[in-house]
């Protein structure tokens, strides 16, 4: 839809209501200017069985840069006559798009050069991912990345809070796109290392031959998340952390220090351990108290 451009659509007489949820009309007038609505009769649309059922008409225009923004206005307006509503509400409207009818056709002609430098970049990065050995086994899959997105539709069944949680978005699937180009210049090397991560310590394979050792030793690793390691690791699990024993173990004094603060210090701990660390720890929980459960939680 083109900037200035109107919108004309028959809603139940509810809609945009006080049943209407804020962050719904947000949505809608962030797009788009209020131009007017109509009431009509409630029975309308009673040729198609529809019976004392109230409706209006609701008639929006897309915004654009050079028009000034028009909020929500509840006034609902009772006119039957179609062309007085077309003279009072919706002629004005025309009448100064088209005086500004320059700067509106500027903007129509940067969207649709944007829209273009989109497609092409698109074009140039599958291009790419298709030519190289190797990415080129990945080509489908970012070609399906992009079909998904622009197809996409919510569910029937599905609500739009819902439907906004899952949908696909644009900036992710082109990270993933770009991350997978750069895998043409991935240079593999036959070495596993343990790195540290915002999260965890682990074995990293940096080539597809070393994946299934660096596997093997992550198996053996009892833990490898830091919120683990340090409430719950013994030091057989910090010995296993290489060359961040010394910062995990900081990490743990400090977590302590901040029990030894709790009245129910002694309560947490047991024979100069961390009650989180103690084997009989799931056996205590089960037999604890509630305000216990809170402290430990």
């Amino acid at each position: 839809m083109y900037p200035a451009g109107l919108l004309a659509i028959i809603v139940p007489d509810t809609f945009l209501g006080d049943s209407t949820r804020k962050i719904d009309k947000d949505r809608i007038y962030k797009e788009f200017n209020h131009v007017v609505q109509v009431s009509l009769d409630p029975n309308t649309f009673s040729a198609l069985g529809v019976r004392n059922f109230p409706t209006k008409l609701l008639i929006l225009q897309r915004k654009a840069n050079a028009v000034a923004d028009i909020g929500y206005d509840p006034t609902l307006i009772d006119e039957k006559d179609s062309n007085s509503v077309y003279l009072w509400y919706v002629r004005p409207i025309l009448d100064a798009a088209r005086k500004l009818a320059p700067e509106i056709q500027l903007q129509i002609n940067r969207e649709a050069r944007a829209n273009d430098e989109t497609k092409r970049k698109e074009k140039a990065l599958l291009f790419q991912i298709k030519k190289h050995p190797r990415t080129r086994s990945r080509y489908l899959e970012c070609k399906n990345l992009l079909y998904q997105y622009y197809t996409q539709k919510r569910p029937a069944k599905m609500t739009e809070k819902e439907w906004d949680a899952v949908r696909l978005r644009y900036k992710p699937i082109m990270d993933t796109i770009r991350g997978i180009l750069r895998m043409q210049n991935k240079v593999e090397v036959d070495k596993i290392e343990l790195v540290k991560s915002n999260s965890r310590i682990y074995y990293k394979a940096y080539s597809a031959k070393m994946q299934p050792e660096a596997d093997a030793l992550n198996a053996g690793m009892r833990m490898q998340r830091i919120t683990q390691i340090v409430p719950f690791g013994w030091p057989d699990d910090l010995s296993k952390c290489g060359p961040y024993e010394k910062l995990m173990r900081r990490k743990q004094k400090a977590y302590e220090g901040c029990f030894s603060q709790c009245p129910f210090y002694r309560v947490l701990c047991i024979n100069g351990g961390s009650l989180l660390r103690c084997p009989y720890f799931e056996k205590i929980i089960k037999s604890s108290k509630a305000n216990v459960y809170a402290i430990i939680s």
